[in-house]
């Protein structure tokens, strides 16, 4: 439990080919909550992603762990944390829907998160952590 950025996605993050590493912007929702929220922000976001930023997710998975190490619980929590990050990001999406492009609520964009939910519920985000 701590101090968080509270959305910590891609999209608030630079990586600085130059440093090789990454750098958190966008602090507006920085708040005190437990860090996993962080770390599970982060892979699900990872999730909708390809090559070198699922490989940058899991990176600063390892570096965070390397400061402070998460425990088993935590590890085993992390899809669970994941699955929540997601039904946030949904009912956000669906409180915004009459200001947003149809397109980020509509029938297939709904399908894919669905879809998504159905694989933490397969265990799949699992798999996807090792």
């Amino acid at each position: 439990y701590g101090l968080i950025n509270g959305d910590a996605h891609f999209g608030n993050l630079h990586y600085s080919p130059l440093e090789r590493s990454y750098i958190l912007f966008d602090l507006d929702l920085t708040t005190s909550r437990f860090r996993l929220y962080d770390l599970a922000t982060l892979l699900w976001d990872s999730e909708w992603k390809k090559g070198e930023l699922k490989r940058g997710a899991k990176a600063l998975v390892k570096a965070y762990s390397a400061i402070r190490p998460l425990t088993n619980i935590e590890r085993r929590a992390l899809p669970t944390r994941m699955a929540a990050r997601h039904l946030a990001w949904m009912g956000f999406q669906a409180d915004l829907a009459e200001r947003w492009e149809t397109i980020m609520v509509g029938e297939e964009n709904h399908r894919r998160k669905l879809k998504f939910l159905r694989r933490w519920m397969a265990g799949e985000l699992s798999k996807s952590l090792a």
